[in-house]
């Protein structure tokens, strides 16, 4: 019976420093954790329509090399992958497209909403079960000065799924982060 307390006792300490080390960033009020919506407004043989909601994300704080970062994160979604480069939440989803050649991306309607003094955790390389890893930051690309990815959006158009054209618009959060409404 003392072990089951003492295991407890870890269990809500550990709960409550997690609870802590993080928060919710909310763009519309709300403090649970949603997932992203994606919908398709209209689709025709010349264009697809897409709405794209981002109600809130969650800040999570670490602190390497005695530097303090931190890690964004969208619920049930990725994030960029460029190993030493920030690592910042993106969506992926897979939608069926016309058939023609001339691809175009514009945002017809967005906010946007600026985190100041965010130093972005660097991605760092995956690891197997049992590896071990040292901590990589791409300094020289930490002190340019632009957004990174340059593209907010991009089209994989290479795909294809059950006799469908597909592609996956990536959107990426940066610093300025964009809202598509």
């Amino acid at each position: 019976m003392h072990a089951l307390k003492k295991y407890l006792t870890i269990f809500t300490l550990l709960l409550i420093h997690i609870s802590l080390d993080g928060q919710i960033i909310s763009f519309n009020g709300s403090e649970t954790l949603v997932k992203p919506s994606t919908k398709v407004l209209s689709s025709d043989k010349n264009a697809i329509t897409l709405e794209i909601t981002i109600s809130n994300l969650e800040q999570l704080f670490k602190t390497e090399k005695g530097e303090s970062y931190q890690k964004l994160r969208l619920l049930d979604y990725y994030s960029t992958m460029d190993i030493g480069k920030p690592q910042l939440p993106c969506i992926r989803e897979l939608i069926g497209v016309p058939e023609f050649k001339n691809y175009k991306v514009t945002i017809l309607d967005s906010e946007t909403v600026i985190l100041n003094d965010c130093d972005i955790y660097p991605y760092q390389k995956e690891l197997n079960e049992g590896e071990t890893g040292t901590f990589y930051k791409d300094e020289s690309f930490y002190k340019i000065n632009k957004y990174y990815p340059e593209n907010i959006i991009e089209l994989d158009m290479n795909s294809l799924w059950r006799d469908i054209k597909v592609s996956s618009p990536q959107q990426t959060i940066t610093k300025k982060m964009l809202l598509v409404k």
